[in-house]
């Protein structure tokens, strides 16, 4: 299983989405998405559900549901 950044990164790159576009969908900021991305910071349970709802090819990759 992919660390949260490799999995996050994989699903906007197949997507061709930028953090930006991840936010939107998640109702998350860019700057919490791109520190994600770097590693700086991994998603409370509340952002990863959003993200893993926005992004069912995310929980797939992260071995998750999204409920």
């Amino acid at each position: 299983m992919p660390d949260f950044a490799t999995a996050l990164r994989e699903t906007m790159e197949e997507r061709g989405l930028r953090p930006e576009h991840v936010a939107v969908a998640a109702s998350l900021t860019a700057q919490a998405i791109n520190s994600y991305l770097t590693g700086a910071r991994k998603p409370g349970y509340d952002a990863l559900i959003a993200l893993c709802r926005a992004y069912p090819s995310l929980a797939t990759r992260l071995n998750v549901v999204a409920a």
